[in-house]
């Protein structure tokens, strides 16, 4: 029972997550900004409620699912409808025990009608979808940049002195392209359950097209950071490993023409995203 609880609230992401939250949180460290219990409470809060998201998003896809092959384990929609009234409360439970101000309340209830509204409805509508969960993505992320008062300045493209926010506009990238890529693999499910996501629009060749772009975008934005640190070798071995991986990944997007060989690709954006965050640690 606990291992299917850790499979419907994708538990191989959560830890991806934490990985990224805490990776940012370090990295923004300092003599003004230091590891205090609140911290804690707020990154339980931030887990139940992708938790909360993972498990509505199941409770009103359990039949595209179906249609997918994606349902690992037979639970009714009762199921997923208990666990996100549990992981609801508990992500306001630990901002209730924190001293974290009401701010963070509103935030968090403002990310809830979102993932609400997202199950329901959004994700069936073209690229909207996929623009909320990179947004979303990109929220885990700016938090201990909030919490740490930091400046934010998107035109400064030195890893040196800005990694986070560059890490960030990486993750919205990389998160939106997988988005779209998911939206291939399910396309079978999404046909019958009436969405109107991009392949079922502009079909999946088109599509491809769409997603060239955002690797070029991708790549001119890699090419930015690179020339602003040209001379330090771990930021030049990070864009090599992160290039090498895309580079792949855009050969399998041209050689995949069916829905089903988009897993994969999916797969690999992931390991690109896990690797980018452990080098957090490590910049």
């Amino acid at each position: 029972m606990v291992k299917d609880y850790f499979i419907s609230v994708r538990i191989i992401n959560l830890l991806l997550l934490s990985t990224l939250f805490w990776g940012v949180m370090l990295q923004n460290y300092s003599n003004e900004f230091f590891f205090c219990l609140d911290h804690i409470f707020l990154f339980a809060s931030i887990i139940s409620t992708a938790s909360a998201g993972y498990l509505i998003n199941n409770y009103y896809d359990l039949k595209s699912d179906e249609i997918n092959g994606k349902l690992l384990f037979n639970k009714s929609s009762n199921y997923f409808k208990k666990g996100y009234i549990l992981q609801l409360v508990l992500s306001f439970f630990f901002l209730f025990i924190s001293n974290l101000f009401g701010g963070w309340f509103l935030f968090n209830l403002f990310i809830h009608v979102l993932l609400l509204l997202y199950s329901l409805k959004l994700q069936h509508f073209p690229l909207l979808g996929n623009l909320i969960v990179a947004l979303l993505c990109v929220m885990v992320i700016l938090i201990p940049i909030l919490l740490s008062n930091q400046y934010f300045d998107f035109f400064n493209f030195n890893g040196q002195e800005n990694i986070t926010l560059i890490f960030a506009v990486f993750s919205f990238i990389i998160t939106l392209k997988r988005e779209v890529i998911k939206d291939i693999e399910d396309y079978k499910g999404d046909k019958e359950t009436g969405s109107h996501t991009l392949p079922l629009i502009l079909g999946i060749s088109s599509t491809k097209v769409y997603i060239y772009i955002i690797f070029l975008v991708e790549l001119f934005y890699m090419y930015l950071c690179f020339r602003e640190t040209i001379y330090e070798l771990k930021f030049n071995l990070f864009y090599l490993f992160q290039l090498g991986i895309i580079l792949y990944t855009i050969y399998k997007v041209f050689i995949s023409s069916e829905y089903t060989e988009f897993k994969t690709i999916s797969s690999l954006i992931k390991l690109q995203f896990l690797l980018a965050g452990i080098a957090l640690y490590i910049l």
